[in-house]
């Protein structure tokens, strides 16, 4: 059985997107929960407190503007990765309180597995680094 890398919290109102990163991410060892919308992903917070919360920005209902504002508010500690089909860049769009940003396209999964070691491993002396640009 492969060692637990992390804990996601994945929030996309697409069940394709969902399904898909929950596959991937769990074959590559992390713990992985769903949430289709920026309500869903809060109720989920009560129990679960993951590494990252990554979620789409636009959503019906709470979209993930509103969803990673609040987040970084009540849970500093959790990191966050925002993603879109709106952006092509891999910059945090302005505005949006995340820690990260991917594209949504075909390179989402390999950008995502880029990242997450910066905000899943136990050594979080590189965060300084991630954050200071």
């Amino acid at each position: 059985m492969m060692a637990n890398k992390g804990t996601i919290l994945v929030v996309d109102d697409d069940s394709a997107i969902r399904q898909s990163l929950v596959a991937a991410f769990f074959d590559a060892g992390y713990s992985v929960r769903l949430a289709a919308d920026g309500l869903s992903a809060l109720a989920e917070l009560k129990d679960f407190k993951p590494d990252v919360l990554l979620s789409d920005l636009t959503m019906p209902g709470m979209g993930g503007r509103e969803l990673l504002a609040i987040v970084r508010r009540r849970f500093p500690a959790i990191h966050l990765i925002a993603m879109s089909g709106a952006y092509s860049s891999d910059e945090v769009p302005d505005g949006i309180a995340a820690d990260a940003f991917c594209a949504k396209g075909v390179h989402l999964s390999s950008r995502l597995f880029e990242i997450l070691p910066d905000f899943t491993s136990s050594d979080r002396s590189h965060l300084a680094r991630v954050a200071a640009g």
